[in-house]
């Protein structure tokens, strides 16, 4: 799914400015990078309380390096959205606090920075990690050309 794609699933859910951003693909799909497959939310402590009333179930799902049982929220009627409330990655040390105050807006819908997101792909380092830096830095040498004269 593109960028506009996860804005119009997402912008239903009316989450509060400053407690949430969209992670990882999404902000390459937003960006033009490459599309998303799913839809990553940080989310603080008090939006995950609040979805969990709303019906949203939490489930635990090995994620993180070193790879532990997470929780994560979903509701069947959001497919492909995991609601993480902690992103804990060795080698990565932004909190999801950090990350989501320092999110950019697009259309209502908040997303982490690119910065963000190239830290923490390269300290996961899967090959799809290195994929996506490729294209990153594809994307970025792309834009440069038309910034430079």
């Amino acid at each position: 799914m593109d960028g506009q794609e996860i804005i119009r699933r997402l912008s239903p859910l009316s989450l509060p400015a400053g407690q949430y951003c969209c992670f990882g693909s999404c902000t390459l799909a937003l960006l033009g990078i490459r599309e998303a497959k799913d839809i990553d939310v940080l989310a603080t402590p008090e939006i995950c309380d609040e979805l969990r009333g709303l019906g949203w179930r939490e489930e635990l799902v090995p994620a993180g390096r070193p790879q532990k049982q997470t929780p994560v929220l979903r509701r069947l009627q959001y497919p492909n959205v995991d609601i993480f409330r902690t992103w804990d990655y060795t080698g990565f040390n932004r909190t999801p606090t950090e990350i989501i105050a320092d999110a950019d807006e697009s259309d209502g819908i908040y997303f982490a920075k690119l910065g963000d997101v190239i830290d923490w792909k390269h300290a996961f380092g899967r090959e799809k990690d290195k994929v996506d830096l490729k294209l990153i830095e594809r994307h970025l040498k792309n834009l440069q050309k038309f910034v430079n004269r």
